[in-house]
């Protein structure tokens, strides 16, 4: 238990940390993507762009991606690194991404 707690601090302090390191996340123009099954989102802020997605439900998610997201290559907002988006995305139950260019 006392892992998991940590692990969830761990990801709380990432996520803050993307979100005070991005223009985008937090004053950008939203744009919707959501699904049923997935909450998606863009927000830009002048060249800087944030791409956030999530699983709401206690399964595995094929989220198949808006053409505009489709095929792009991207930054892990929270760990750094590069992304690239194909056309579909697996998202495991709950987890979530969050994306930076």
């Amino acid at each position: 238990m006392h892992k998991l707690l940590l692990a969830e601090k761990r990801a709380y302090k990432q996520l803050l940390g993307a979100r005070v390191g991005s223009a985008a996340l937090r004053v950008g123009t939203p744009t919707a993507y959501s699904t049923a099954n997935v909450c998606a989102f863009t927000k830009t802020a002048g060249s800087e762009q944030a791409f956030v997605v999530a699983n709401v439900r206690n399964s595995t998610q094929a989220y198949p991606l808006p053409a505009t997201l489709a095929n792009t290559t991207w930054t892990y907002a929270l760990t750094g690194g590069s992304f690239t988006l194909g056309t579909t995305l697996a998202l495991p139950a709950y987890g979530y991404l969050v994306l930076k260019k």
